[in-house]
């Protein structure tokens, strides 16, 4: 009878690890998912913002400020 409880005690920290473990790595999923999407973002901000430069150059509008743009 003890050895049974023993035994499932075991198993029960064994899981626990487990968990504890699977949780860690969710976070760190979760992570690198935030990164990413924050270097997409920032990717796309800077592309649009130099397609935008050039097209202003091309139409010869350099001298606009920010709130005119």
């Amino acid at each position: 009878m003890r050895k049974r409880m023993d035994q499932l005690l075991e198993k029960q920290k064994n899981l626990l690890e487990k968990k504890q473990q699977a949780e860690a790595e969710e976070k760190a999923v979760q992570k690198q998912i935030k990164e990413l999407s924050r270097s997409e973002r920032t990717h796309r901000l800077c592309s649009r913002g130099g397609y935008l430069e050039k097209l202003l150059e091309t139409l010869g509008a350099t001298e606009l400020t920010d709130e005119e743009v």
